[in-house]
């Protein structure tokens, strides 16, 4: 019987402080979602059915945290011990303010005793060693905060008071049983203590006390601290994009009666990414994965959720109210270069780890791009090597500013057909900017055109009409120039009617295939990697499979990450006699090259050069070739290695084939 039974007084005390504390609880929690009404709106209530089933998966599943096994497991300990105890938690408030009170078929049966006692017992041991990885192991991903080992210490209260409790019980009725397994040996235990009579009565009181007024701290606690995340982080992987992955939304660079465009201001992200403020668990498992830094540059990924969480926190509902004044617009103070600075949103590589490994489906690098977005169309504000490539794509329609007459060099001297010259084929081959001016670019362009034509592949270039697809300066923020080469491009391929497209760089693959398509442009459109292993699996190209050694293959983050396409490119090193020797970090878990997010235009002065830490990881696999799926990274790989003095040539998937056909 708890310390209340019998004593009205004490039961009204009991519930007058039970609803005080919902009050807080929902008052702050009704707060929260009014602030998340200042946002934009976006749809993501399509696809119902999926979004249940990702929500069961990686809310209730938690198979995103048990990426991690044993910090994972620790955290599904804690997790479903609060689910699991919840039914416990309604039992022991309802019998303090009613003598007897129990839920009929739960609280009172044999198997939820059982269950209790289990997951009791995990979620402490769970506990004990998330407070040992912080105070003792320190990894540096996870926030260490006075809030954060407070939070530990509220759990850890509320399982040890829980099982002071069950032991009470179990001792007192002499219940030895398989239903009351922890109870059970708690109750043992006060018996071997002597605890019995008054004595153990009087523990039993004080620790009810105890975890009544813990329950009480935590509700209030709780929406008011990073522990949000228990009630929002599901909703936030219901609401997950469920689009192409690292699809950017689009920003109307025409609408004459905008100010400015991106994100200058907290209230000028959709409700869906202020979702993520709440959702976020600070564990640091997007910072573990990022390419910048680990490389030491200012850039953490958490670090930008958090402090854009502060700020937004800290304007709350006046935010409501100035998204619906627009004269109140100017009151706002811009994000970009204030709350994140200007260093962490040019460090980005959007390699998409970030967003990979989140437990909980925070959005990372559209909001780094949208505060881009701000420096470059409103402020101007860019790396001063940015204006040579962006003014060489406005003028020349590619990064290095050179002309278009020498944009098919490349092709001397092979048998190229070209759409301009009254060639008429089923597929054009992009060759991109890289392909068509960078040296080793040209060598994929070279090896992939030999490829197709002894495959009797019906294909064409564009030649000089070929145009940046301005990927790249999209992701650096400059969306004004992305939506004109779209709109060149397009027209290009209206003019000679073309509908399918093959192209080496992941870039322009992910571009065509996703965003130029999302905003009329509709291609279908082929990785070379893809393409090629159909070819050879189709018999029309025929390899003598002659290359001999190891080769390690690295994964592009626009081919890996961004479209899930690991299996083809590693098929063609095996089918030109290559023996994988793969990264220690590979497919989802790749380290970026160190070229993707317009990075490949701009210098890298801060920290280690990310090239020379992946060409670092290349070596560590003593392979003594290794090939890739993308221009970028086969140029930023090959300079890693020659930095480090390594003679170890990097290939594309392409040239192993064209070095072994028959």
């Amino acid at each position: 019987m708890p310390p209340t039974h019998g004593n009205p007084t004490l039961q009204a005390i009991v519930a007058a402080l039970n609803v005080a504390a919902f009050v807080v609880f929902f008052a702050v929690v009704l707060h929260r979602i009014l602030t998340l009404t200042a946002g934009k709106r976006e749809n993501r209530f399509d696809q119902i059915g999926r979004r249940i089933a990702r929500a069961i998966k990686i809310a209730l599943g938690q198979t995103l945290v048990l990426r991690k096994p044993l910090v994972g497991l620790a955290h599904v300990a804690i997790f479903w011990g609060f689910l699991v105890l919840g039914a416990a938690s309604v039992k022991f408030l309802g019998e303090g303010v009613r003598d007897g009170f129990e839920i009929p078929g739960v609280t009172d049966a044999a198997w939820y005793g059982f269950l209790f006692d289990v997951f009791a017992a995990l979620a402490t041991i769970g506990v004990l060693y998330a407070a040992f990885r912080r105070l003792v192991l320190r990894p540096p991903g996870p926030t260490a905060s006075a809030s954060a080992y407070f939070i530990l210490f509220l759990i850890f209260g509320l399982m040890v008071t829980d099982l002071v409790d069950e032991g009470y019980h179990a001792g007192t009725r002499g219940v030895r049983s398989w239903a009351l397994p922890a109870g059970s040996a708690t109750g043992a235990l006060f018996a071997w203590l002597g605890l019995v009579g008054a004595s153990a009565y009087g523990l039993f009181a004080a620790t009810w006390w105890s975890h009544f007024g813990l329950m009480l701290t935590f509700r209030v606690y709780v929406p008011l601290s990073k522990l949000i995340h228990l009630f929002a982080a599901p909703f936030n992987v219901f609401f997950a994009d469920l689009g192409p992955r690292g699809r950017l939304k689009d920003c109307d660079v025409e609408d004459e009666a905008a100010d400015h465009f991106g994100v200058v201001r907290a209230d000028e992200f959709t409700w869906r990414q202020l979702l993520d403020f709440y959702s976020c668990m600070e564990c640091g498992r997007c910072q573990d994965n990022c390419p910048a830094f680990n490389t030491e540059k200012p850039l953490s990924p958490k670090k930008v959720v958090t402090d854009l969480k502060r700020d937004f926190m800290a304007y709350g509902l006046k935010l409501v109210k100035l998204a619906k004044t627009p004269a109140a617009k100017e009151e706002g103070v811009g994000l970009a270069g204030n709350v994140v600075a200007d260093d962490e949103l040019w460090a980005c590589t959007t390699c998409f780890a970030c967003v990979e490994h989140c437990p909980v489906d925070v959005e990372h690098v559209n909001k780094i791009i949208d505060l881009r977005r701000d420096l470059v169309l409103n402020e101007g504000r860019v790396p001063h090597e940015l204006n040579a490539a962006m003014n060489g794509v406005e003028r020349n329609n590619n990064p290095y500013g050179l002309p278009s007459s020498e944009r098919t060099k490349w092709a001397e001297g092979l048998d190229v057909p070209t759409f301009g010259k009254g060639a008429e084929a089923e597929y054009c081959f992009w060759v991109s900017c890289l392909g068509s001016y960078d040296d080793r670019g040209q060598r994929i362009a070279r090896a992939t055109v030999k490829l197709l034509n002894a495959a009797g592949v019906s294909y064409a270039i564009l030649g000089e009409e070929e145009g940046c697809c301005a990927e790249a300066f999209r992701r650096l923020g400059h969306e004004y120039l992305y939506k004109m080469k779209l709109e060149e491009n397009a027209a290009t391929f209206a003019r000679y009617d073309i509908k399918k497209s093959i192209t080496a760089c992941p870039h322009c693959y992910n571009t065509f295939e996703h965003e130029y398509a999302a905003l009329g442009c509709e291609l279908e459109v082929h990785h070379h990697t893809e393409f090629l292993l159909g070819l050879i699996n189709g018999g029309k190209l025929k390899l003598q499979a002659a290359l001999q050694g190891a080769v390690a293959y690295h994964d592009p983050c626009y081919l890996g990450r961004y479209n899930a396409m690991y299996a083809a490119p590693r098929a063609l090193v095996r089918a030109a006699g290559g023996e994988l020797a793969e990264f220690d970090k590979r497919r989802a878990y790749a380290f970026c090259c160190g070229a993707g997010g317009g990075r490949m235009w701009l210098e890298e002065t801060l920290g280690k050069r990310i090239n020379v830490e992946r060409a670092e990881q290349a070596l560590a696999t003593g392979a003594p070739t290794v090939a890739v799926a993308c221009a970028y990274c086969l140029t930023m790989l090959d300079d890693g290695l020659k930095d480090l003095g390594a003679d170890v040539p990097v290939k594309d998937v392409a040239e192993l084939l064209a070095e072994n056909l028959s």
